[in-house]
């Protein structure tokens, strides 16, 4: 299963709510790495943000959460805290 037939099955069946899965999002992410490689595979259709299938068609690359760690941990260590109480 690839990763948007993921985020799409979880959007579906579990009601999630794309976070970080947009079209921008995408593009800041082939911009933020250097070392990409290469999508494999049809494209698929991304039902949350179309232009993100169109995006990933035309820039052919992949982009790893490895690559957007800092971006994804600065927005969620916030909301962690303020979830459980917890201070820094």
């Amino acid at each position: 299963m690839t990763e948007a037939e993921v985020g799409a099955a979880s959007l579906s069946r579990y009601g999630a709510e794309p976070w970080r899965m947009s079209s921008a999002d995408y593009l800041d992410g082939v911009r933020a790495d250097t070392d990409h490689v290469p999508l494999s595979g049809r494209p698929q259709g991304t039902s949350w943000d179309p232009k993100l299938a169109e995006a990933m068609t035309g820039e052919k690359v992949a982009v790893y959460e490895e690559a957007v760690a800092d971006t994804l941990l600065q927005e969620w260590a916030p909301a962690t805290y303020r979830y459980t109480g917890e201070s820094r």
